[in-house]
């Protein structure tokens, strides 16, 4: 026998030891009064097994055919978990859709009669409830860390955890309802009595092409776009750039006139530069070195 069927045959056990204390359970609360009061802490601890019976068979990795036992087990117990809390009055809020039983619902107000809106703001409402509790569970763990032999509050981190788990076990009820359509859509396909649903395909339109102009004058110029025929020439827009003084209008004989003046510029510096040369040349003639300095020479 391989360890993975060991490890089998050991969960299973482990399953009917769990359903087996229920069952216990069920029976001895029948000559008890329902109240949490009467519960002793350590045996609240108890009603979690149907909520971690539900826990394991919704994560089990089974084959698609064992998929909807699975989850129609963990909605049975998620139900009975959420029963059990609801009669010893740890939770108070409406059970929705959990008197169901082989698809039939009871007559009456359900979850999908409630329109859209108000399931919105009802699993806001519930979301925004369990961040409340976790805050509050991790507070009265650290608070009993320091204070382990407090029996009160451990009843009362006992009893906010159970309270958690009831709002997760909706969620997760949800979760359930939403997968089973589409297991059964994938087993009819296996079986061959559905078809894949072909993709549809995407309306994709090509962009028409355009240019970015700068401004309204270049649009006029190089038109609205490809193919557009231009509105004005080169020159009939560069006439209206000059008209309107974007900038001077150029003298065709202005670039004659300013090569003349660079020329003359340039005979100027040079006759300035030939007079300084010359004199310095007179200068040394004039003066010749070191006769300017005569101080302690007797």
């Amino acid at each position: 026998m391989s360890d993975i069927e060991r490890d089998d045959i050991s969960l299973q056990h482990q399953f009917e030891f769990c359903e087996d204390t229920i069952k216990k359970l069920e029976d001895g609360k029948q000559i008890v009064t329902k109240s949490v009061d009467e519960l002793s802490t350590r045996s609240l601890n108890y009603l979690f097994l149907p909520y971690y019976l539900a826990t394991v068979t919704q994560n089990l990795i089974v084959e698609p055919k064992e998929r909807l036992s699975s989850l129609d087990r963990a909605k049975i117990y998620l139900r009975d978990f959420l029963k059990r809390l609801k009669s010893y009055s740890i939770i108070d809020f409406d059970l929705w859709d959990l008197n169901e039983d082989n698809g039939e619902k009871e007559k009456g107000q359900s979850k999908h009669d409630i329109d859209l809106s108000k399931q919105r703001e009802l699993k806001l409402r519930r979301f925004q409830q369990e961040k409340e509790l976790e805050e509050l569970v991790k507070s009265l763990e650290s608070e009993l860390y320091t204070n382990a032999d407090d029996d009160g509050l451990m009843r009362e981190l006992i009893l906010n955890r159970l309270h958690l788990a009831a709002m997760k076990s909706i969620s997760e009820i949800e979760q359930i309802d939403q997968e089973r359509p589409m297991v059964e859509h994938m087993l009819k396909i296996q079986a061959g009595e559905a078809e894949i649903l072909p993709k549809q395909p995407m309306n994709r339109f090509a962009p028409t092409p355009y240019i970015i102009a700068r401004d309204e004058v270049q649009k006029k110029v190089f038109g609205l776009g490809y193919p557009s025929i231009p509105t004005m020439t080169v020159n009939e827009w560069y006439d209206d750039m000059v008209k309107n003084g974007r900038f001077n209008a150029i003298n065709p004989s202005s670039s004659e006139k300013s090569s003349n003046s660079n020329a003359v510029d340039e005979e100027t510096r040079e006759e300035q530069e030939r007079a300084r040369l010359q004199r310095w040349d007179e200068y040394k003639d004039h003066h010749r070195r070191g006769w300017g300095n005569m101080h302690n020479k007797g």
